[in-house]
């Protein structure tokens, strides 16, 4: 046995491991993968992209957009998501081994209400970013007068707000803080790894069945809304360009269809690759508790969960580099703003007709810079 079994409190719960029931605690090869290697490198790229993106924002006039304030908050999420993922593992892996312990009451709401709020700000975001586009190309009269720099900031702050109302909605499922005695195997000599494992383990878990059942549809429903009310938006947007461009028969016309295509082709493609995985095992997970029938084999079911969750922080950690690739005014926006030069920098205004299509990341800038006739205002199981 590892060390001497402590006094456990009336309410602990008792566990008699053998070899085969004890890795349900322990991190799998995957999961070391995720931890040592992949999560510190996800994080290094994106604090370098969503923090270079925000001092471009900050140091070219031309790039405080109403959108970019949307895509700052996007950036800012997205940096706070990736940076609470790696402080969680990492303090399990080095101070634990255990992949479920927790410190303190305080950790099961902190850290899933932080990891949580960022999730689902992203989402709004992105929402938001693509009501704005469509009502800008559909509705341009209405548009007008909407806009305004106060709307903008009032949009943010209801993104934020509905966030953390999501994520709290999350919280049962974390708000049994569990206290689990466990006797590891004694076969030390053959698995020396049992020897120095502490052996008082606390867990966050769901309060009931009800809540475990919340914690799997809360995290599902929002991105399914998200996804349905992104392709209305951008259907009826590609619709009224190309209605619009066979009118006025102009290449110029013409060839911005053709790029705002392949922006919402590349966008999309990401998006779906990103999160489509991870959100669609969440939602057979759902299932599986709700019916008590397992669909996922159990062989199958650690690499779909870690592949899922490395395509959704990377994700997060590339939104300013896949829009920055397929737009010129942010490449030259990029490229400015890191000159050693001081020179006033003067860029043409952006137009914002090429976001993604389900990417939690838009632009502004129309693809070719050139200006229109009728210029738009300008305008993101458990996670860990």
């Amino acid at each position: 046995m590892g060390s001497e079994m402590p006094q456990c409190s009336v309410d602990g719960i008792h566990r008699n491991l053998t070899i085969y029931t004890a890795q349900e605690f322990f991190f799998g090869d995957l999961e070391v993968v995720l931890i040592t290697i992949a999560l510190p490198v996800i994080f290094t790229v994106g604090l370098l992209c969503n923090g270079a993106f925000m001092f471009v924002v900050a140091r070219v006039p031309s790039m405080r957009t109403d959108t970019n304030i949307y895509l700052v908050n996007l950036a800012f999420s997205d940096i706070l998501f990736l940076l609470a993922l790696l402080i969680n593992y990492l303090a399990k892996y080095l101070n634990y081994q255990v992949r479920t312990a927790h410190s303190a009451v305080p950790d099961c709401f902190l850290y899933n209400l932080t990891l949580y709020t960022t999730h689902f700000a992203g989402l709004a975001l992105i929402s938001v970013t693509s009501l704005e586009r469509y009502i800008a190309v559909c509705h341009p009269l209405r548009r007008r007068v909407m806009g305004g720099r106060d709307r903008t900031v009032r949009l943010v702050v209801t993104c934020w707000i509905s966030a953390l109302i999501f994520a709290a909605l999350m919280l049962p499922g974390f708000a049994k803080y569990q206290e689990y005695c466990v006797k590891w195997p004694e076969d030390i000599t053959n698995h020396p790894k049992y020897q120095n494992l502490p052996t008082v383990v606390y867990i966050c878990e769901p309060v009931d069945d009800w809540a475990y059942q919340m914690l799997y549809l809360t995290q599902t429903l929002p991105f399914t809304v998200v996804f349905l009310l992104n392709v209305y938006f951008y259907t009826r947007i590609v619709l009224r360009l190309h209605k619009r461009h066979v009118v006025k028969k102009r290449r110029s016309a013409i060839r911005t269809r053709n790029q705002v295509a392949v922006m919402l082709v590349a966008n999309g493609t990401v998006f779906f690759l990103a999160l489509s995985c991870f959100e669609t095992v969440s939602l057979i997970l759902f299932f599986e508790h709700t019916l008590g029938t397992f669909f996922i084999p159990d062989h199958v079911r650690p690499p779909l969960l870690a592949a899922g969750k490395i395509l959704l922080y990377i994700n997060a950690a590339i939104n300013p580099l896949v829009y920055t690739v397929f737009n010129s005014h942010y490449r030259r926006a990029f490229v400015e703003a890191f000159k050693m030069s001081r020179r006033s920098i003067k860029l043409p205004k952006p137009i914002p007709l090429t976001g993604g299509l389900f990417h939690r990341s838009s632009e502004t800038g129309s693809p070719d810079n050139q200006p229109a006739k009728q210029a738009i205002p300008s305008v993101s199981v458990s996670l860990q």
